[in-house]
């Protein structure tokens, strides 16, 4: 029973060294805009300044902007070109003369940074203050057309875009999955994990309204390092929490820890929205549908995770401790290091 016991505590430990090696919480998304109005087109782009090298940026952008509007080559006049060094952004904006038809066919022909793998590119279309429609375009569907024989941007689809980015946002942030973990890694009723996830979502919710809303907003080069620590101070905290006995009363303070924490974390949420490219003619539907594809996605993750370690611990009560011990121990590892590579890279 000594042996399987540390074989399974150790299993989480390993799962952490994986994790660790890649870019927990990665900003991945290039928004592309284009408004139509009257006989004009702009153009923005928002992108990462560490993906373009060259001297002049702005001729950079220009080149690798693949944009046609009714079939003729969008030709780029009066660029402007802005730095917000404080997120680590670049925001480009052209404008031209086009000739925009009642219903105009826009195409991008490839992603802005093809040859970065996990990079994609989000095109957003509005014409006369309504959005026609958006796209995504990454390795699988390299090009993206907007308009002719399309619809334009309902309601539904909102929905269905934005639940569908809350979900795979949760999955593909992996600091918000171990904060989440090492919050239900002492286990408890459903009651208990119950308050957990309550708090945590009325936390971030706040703040991803607040955020995305324009009302107040904290910068990344503060969130993301502070995201990281949490997670270290969780994990730490279940060190100090004596696993509960059957039928023993205390303080349980892992909501609290999930209220406080998840504001910062709400501010995290709120970035990654933003990349996607938060339609403001839809704002509300769109807000709602993401904060709903996170409470799905981390759902989903309580809801594996609580019974699987629940089936483990009532199988072999001795795993119960070692888990929690090692488990906490790789989790803050991860946090630790990922603070300091954000820290130091900001």
């Amino acid at each position: 029973m000594s042996r399987l016991s540390s074989a399974v505590a150790m299993l989480p430990l390993f799962l952490m060294l994986l994790i660790s090696v890649s870019w927990a919480h990665s900003l991945n998304m290039t928004g592309v805009k284009v408004r139509l109005e009257g006989q004009s087109a702009t153009v923005s782009i928002v992108a990462h300044a560490h993906l373009l090298h060259a001297p002049n940026t702005s001729d950079e952008i220009a080149k690798r902007l693949q944009l046609s509007i009714n079939g003729k080559p969008f030709v780029p006049t009066k660029v402007q070109l802005l730095r917000d060094k404080a997120n680590g952004i670049v925001i480009w904006q052209a404008q031209s003369k086009v000739t925009v038809s009642q219903s105009p066919l826009v195409e991008l022909e490839a992603p802005i940074f093809p040859e970065v793998a996990d990079q994609r590119t989000v095109l957003t279309v509005i014409k006369d203050r309504q959005v026609l429609d958006e796209v995504l375009l990454n390795a699988d569907h390299p090009s993206g057309v907007v308009g002719g024989p399309h619809e334009r941007l309902t309601k539904t689809t909102v929905v269905v875009r934005f639940v569908r980015e809350g979900i795979g946002h949760i999955f593909g942030g992996i600091d918000h999955i171990l904060f989440l973990l090492s919050l239900l890694l002492l286990g408890g009723g459903w009651r208990q994990l119950l308050k957990i996830v309550t708090a945590f979502t009325l936390a971030h919710s706040i703040t991803l309204s607040l955020a995305a809303t324009g009302v107040f907003s904290l910068p990344p080069r503060f969130v993301e390092p502070v995201i990281a620590l949490s997670i270290v101070c969780v994990a730490l905290s279940n060190f100090r929490s004596r696993l509960r006995e059957p039928g023993e009363r205390r303080i349980d303070w892992r909501p609290f820890m999930a209220f406080g924490f998840g504001l910062i974390h709400g501010f995290g949420f709120a970035g990654a929205l933003a990349e996607v490219g938060l339609p403001r003619e839809a704002l509300a539907w769109a807000l709602v549908a993401f904060n709903c594809g996170v409470e799905i996605g981390q759902a989903a993750l309580v809801l594996l995770f609580a019974p699987a370690l629940g089936v483990l611990v009532k199988r072999w009560p001795p795993v119960q401790l070692p888990v929690v011990r090692y488990g906490s121990a790789s989790v803050a590892a991860v946090g630790a290091f990922w603070f300091i590579q954000r820290v130091f890279t900001a």
